[in-house]
């Protein structure tokens, strides 16, 4: 199995494809680097390439009118993205901006179309993206309209405990935090509020800092949990 269809094979969109078809599947593909913060995807350009994540990690975003970063969803190796307008034909929905150095697959628009019908289990895969990504977002709205900002930051931290969190005898582990600005732009706030409620979090013990690193560790998710309430 040559270089690209071993990426494939590790690819989230190949699940169960047999190793024989990724071999022709990959000359459908040809690949890109990109440096940190550059925009794969930009939001309303009329364009349907779909991405395969194969190293570092990308987020995807949208600006307010005052160019403030609102970011919603991380993606990292191992993920794909551009689905959306490949499959609709319509203008991108959203930006994907790079946070490091990334690799990526990328396969042309009419090019993915006959991919899904040549092949149900990329098809399958795709759908069930899709059907995830609306989970995500409804998820989203509930807690943009029934949570204040400090249990917004609480189910951010139970996302990313449940996501990337390692089990330790001392709790959950999250050994690459974003920066507070970045978390911030994750749950519509401000930095400072962000700030505050992670610094309460730890006085009250349900937080507390990794000795080495950037990372924070989660003394009692279960209580975390417990403790979000619905605004009035």
């Amino acid at each position: 199995m040559d270089e690209v269809a071993r990426h494939l094979a590790a690819n989230n969109m190949f699940d169960g494809v047999e190793p024989m078809a990724l071999e022709t599947i990959a000359k459908k593909f040809h690949s890109k680097t990109y440096a940190a913060e550059h925009n794969i995807v930009v939001q309303g350009e009329h364009e349907g390439d779909v991405y395969l994540l194969i190293s570092g990690s990308v987020r995807a975003t949208l600006y307010s009118p005052s160019g403030r970063e609102i970011s919603y969803r991380e993606l990292s190796a191992g993920d794909f993205f551009g689905e959306l307008s490949a499959v609709d034909g319509s203008l991108r929905s959203t930006h994907v901006i790079t946070n490091e150095e990334c690799c990526v697959l990328v396969i042309a628009r009419q090019k993915f179309l006959n991919l899904m019908e040549e092949q149900p289990k990329v098809a399958t895969a795709v759908m069930q993206k899709m059907a995830g990504l609306i989970r995500f977002l409804s998820g989203r709205i509930y807690e943009f309209s029934a949570l204040d900002v400090n249990c917004r930051v609480r189910m951010e931290l139970i996302r990313m405990a449940e996501i990337k969190g390692e089990t330790s005898e001392e709790g959950v582990v999250i050994r690459e935090m974003p920066t507070h600005q970045e978390f911030a732009s994750r749950i519509s706030t401000h930095r400072e509020a962000v700030t505050r409620e992670l610094n309460r979090l730890m006085k009250v013990g349900y937080l507390s800092r990794m000795e080495k690193g950037k990372g924070l560790n989660i003394n009692d998710l279960e209580g975390l949990r417990a403790s979000i309430e619905c605004k009035d």
